[in-house]
């Protein structure tokens, strides 16, 4: 498909437009105003608005139109280029800003990569980079030739991906819990970052509760060939699935170097506050207005815990089938622990709702992912490991169970 466009007459269109809201709102966060960048500026109506903020812009456009825009103007600091993104050499560390509205796009997928980490260099420590994109449903989003960032479509394989090869439905959202924070603080210089409780409170080691720093390998990354998503290396998800970087970096932990120049912490609150699920829960109740899901969670008896999202469900049902313990077994747990259950009421619970199969969103996970449920069924007896699990007629029993009701008890 090739994009027929008639350029001047948007340029026409645009010319004496208002600079972009975007762009507009970037500017309170750049710290020195001194040199930037327009990718793609067309009729210059942001190279303009940053002229009269006081910058050297330098002005990217493949348009020959360009340099008719420029000569309107007539400022000795605006310095405009003729040429694609991937042909201009871009000066490290030159622009305390650098835009790009709706231009990115037009690079070709097997250069974009490459541009966009060029890009990056060229900014200033501290600098700051907005852009804007078409999306993936634009009219032009099936030429080849041009870029379109998806990073639901890459939700979607990683998390298939981890079905497949860890049955692990939750990895993509953890992924996202453990490394976007301590990317957001390394952007924004935010030293130090909270979460709740420890992992250990659901199974992790104990001893990982004495202290309360969370180990830097959950959240930082040394060397990216050593990284799996999926159960699949940052090489073969970029060649045998055509996954751009790019899109892979919202998932990607934040480099362990950069954390350590900046010094950023992560803490648990959980550490300094005894934190017990229900208290929290009616903490956040009372000052959040936090409400409980209106019907109980498939696989346990409570309705206010691990509701973030439709995958949570099926997530702990793969636990029950990898590790023979559900959701019900680790509310009980933790809850016998706190005093809130007795141990008989644990395992009354655990005997009546662990292993219960969470279909009120099944199929629609299932589309989401494009993966036939009867795929899922077939991994999750692939799944079951036979010191845990034996099969009785067509049926699959725990060989053991607390309730001692399992098929070697």
């Amino acid at each position: 498909m090739s994009i027929k466009k008639d350029w001047s007459e948007y340029y026409e269109l645009t010319r004496e437009k208002s600079p972009s809201a975007l762009l507009v709102e970037a500017l309170k966060y750049v710290k020195n105003k001194v040199n930037a960048i327009d990718l793609g500026g067309g009729a210059l109506k942001d190279a303009r608005y940053l002229l009269n903020e006081g910058f050297d812009v330098t002005i990217i456009d493949s348009s020959p139109l360009l340099e008719q825009e420029v000569s309107r103007i007539k400022n000795t600091r605006l310095h405009a280029f003729v040429a694609s993104f991937e042909d201009f050499s871009f000066p490290k560390n030159e622009y305390d800003l650098a835009s790009a509205m709706f231009a990115l796009n037009f690079c070709d997928p097997s250069n974009f990569d490459e541009v966009f980490e060029k890009i990056k260099d060229s900014i200033k420590p501290g600098g700051i980079f907005c852009a804007q994109l078409f999306g993936d449903r634009d009219e032009w989003s099936n030429n080849a030739q041009m870029t379109y960032p998806s990073k639901d479509r890459v939700m979607k394989l990683l998390t298939r991906l981890a079905i497949e090869n860890l049955f692990h439905p939750f990895q993509t959202f953890i992924l996202g819990q453990k490394n976007l924070a301590p990317k957001i603080a390394l952007a924004y210089d935010i030293p130090l970052i909270f979460y709740g409780e420890n992992e250990a409170e659901y199974g992790n080691p104990i001893a990982d509760n004495s202290n309360s720093l969370r180990d830097k390998s959950y959240y930082a990354m040394q060397n990216i060939n050593d990284i799996y998503l999926g159960g699949v290396s940052i090489k073969e998800l970029r060649e045998k699935y055509n996954v751009d970087l790019v899109d892979l970096k919202t998932f990607l932990p934040a480099d362990y170097s950069e954390l350590e120049k900046k010094d950023i912490q992560v803490h648990y609150l959980g550490y300094y506050l005894k934190w017990t699920p229900q208290e929290v829960y009616y903490y956040a109740v009372e000052n959040t207005g936090f409400k409980a899901r209106p019907f109980r969670t498939q696989g346990t008896y409570s309705k206010y815990n691990s509701i973030d999202d439709q995958i949570d469900d099926l997530h702990y049902y793969t636990t029950f089938i990898k590790f023979g313990i559900g959701r019900a077994t680790y509310d009980a747990s933790q809850e016998i622990r706190n005093k809130h259950l007795t141990r008989e009421e644990g395992m009354a619970l655990v005997k009546r709702f662990d292993g219960e199969f969470p279909d009120k969103y099944f199929n629609g996970i299932m589309d989401y992912i494009g993966m036939k449920p009867e795929r899922f069924m077939e991994l999750a007896d692939l799944f079951r490991s036979e010191h845990l699990w034996a099969k009785v007629g067509d049926n699959w029993k725990l060989r053991h169970t607390v309730n001692k009701n399992g098929v070697n008890d």
